[in-house]
């Protein structure tokens, strides 16, 4: 009875190895398993990782030349509007120093013709004058040769007078006389008009020559402020040129600022989006930095986990090992010897250094399941594990009796 209660306890025992047994290889392959997709996770995200930062460093250098590419055109943008702006303001400059000379020139301009309006009508009164003299003159000069010949008339009135006087002898002398004196008188009153009218017509000859430089000078003036005039003209023409090309050329100024400023607008807006673009790739590289630190923390503390998983399947291969190796003495005590060498053998796969099995094996090989080879190796592998055991010698005793015989191999 006590046998049958110990075998059933046997039996029940056997039982809870099997289960324990089945439990810690599920356990140990549900490890390896666990291991192995946390290795090739850890892996996966490690690779992933690196490739979304070589993306991100290749796509932040991009951005970086592109932002220094528009920071210089966006430098000579400003270095073309401030020359523009200097040109602006030295033209505008030129253009008010210009419009003062043309405000001279007009005011000069319209001097001139206020002279030469004023030296015009000058010139109008002196030929009325000159024009009046040489009326005065021909009147004198008409008048003079009237004397003349009223004078010719009476000298030969006179000669007349004394040939009748000779021829007569004194026929009526104090008639003649009388008319003699008279005639005289009137002589001597003609030669005085006459001498009075050569003084004015010399007088007359002298102002009209005046006259005449004075007009020849006014006419010299006339001529030289209209010559001035014409040149002011065309010097107010060419000033009137200057300004329009000034005009135009600040309107191009002005138009080549307006683009500049429009497209320092647009750089601006560029600048700003690949500036918000910037910081959406450094968020999303810190970001990644943090997983990336997140996965080296993994990969840091992976052999520790590692170590542990490890640790614990060598448990539970010891455990497997210690619950074949008993179910193999468990086997052996019912002389089920197979079974007990199955055991053993499992045991072995999870424990291959384990002296206690390979001795259990060689003396089921050299006792109950005679197979010499197996038995001789068992036991060499048992000596060489444990060779101070208790039972080494029984071993060693073994190889001694059957290692020179020929029969067993």
């Amino acid at each position: 009875a006590l046998i049958a209660d110990y075998e059933d306890k046997l039996m029940l025992k056997g039982k809870e190895l099997d289960l324990i047994k089945k439990s810690s290889e599920i356990a140990e392959k549900k490890l390896q398993d666990e291991l192995a997709r946390v290795r090739n996770q850890i892996t996966e995200q490690q690779k992933e990782a690196e490739k979304q930062l070589d993306k991100v460093k290749s796509g932040y250098a991009e951005i970086v030349r592109d932002k220094d590419k528009l920071a210089q055109e966006n430098r000579q943008l400003l270095m073309e509007k401030a020359e523009l702006e200097n040109a602006f303001t030295a033209e505008k400059k030129v253009s008010i120093e210009r419009k003062d000379d043309f405000k001279t020139l007009t005011e000069e301009k319209d001097y001139l013709k206020f002279e030469v309006k004023k030296l015009s009508g000058k010139a109008e009164e002196l030929d009325k004058k000159l024009k009046q003299t040489e009326d005065e003159n021909k009147k004198i000069t008409n008048a003079n040769e009237a004397y003349t010949q009223k004078i010719k008339s009476l000298e030969k009135n006179l000669a007349d007078s004394g040939k009748k006087n000779t021829s007569l002898e004194q026929v009526s002398q104090d008639k003649d006389r009388s008319r003699e004196y008279d005639v005289l008188r009137r002589t001597k009153k003609l030669a005085n008009d006459l001498e009075k009218s050569k003084k004015e017509i010399k007088e007359l000859e002298y102002k009209n020559s005046v006259f005449i430089k004075e007009k020849e000078q006014y006419i010299t003036q006339v001529n030289d402020l209209r010559d001035r005039c014409t040149i002011l003209e065309d010097k107010l023409n060419g000033e009137k040129k200057e300004r329009e090309y000034l005009a135009q050329q600040i309107k191009l100024f002005s138009t080549k600022e307006r683009d500049l400023l429009k497209k320092d607008a647009q750089q601006i807006k560029l600048l700003s989006s690949y500036s918000n673009y910037i910081d959406e790739r450094d968020n999303k590289i810190r970001k990644l930095a943090e997983e990336n630190k997140q996965l080296n923390f993994v990969i840091k503390t992976a052999p520790e986990r590692i170590a542990v998983l490890e640790s614990e399947t060598d448990e539970l291969r010891r455990q497997n090992a210690t619950l074949h190796y008993n179910l193999g003495v468990f086997h052996t005590q019912r002389q089920e010897y197979m079974m007990a060498i199955a055991e053993f053998e499992q045991a072995l796969k999870f424990n291959p250094n384990d002296a206690g099995t390979h001795y259990n094996l060689g003396v089921i090989y050299s006792q109950y399941i005679v197979d010499k080879i197996k038995a001789m190796t068992h036991f060499k592998h048992y000596i060489a594990l444990a060779p101070d055991d208790k039972d080494s010698q029984r071993a060693k005793e073994y190889i001694l009796i059957w290692g020179n015989k020929d029969d067993w191999r």
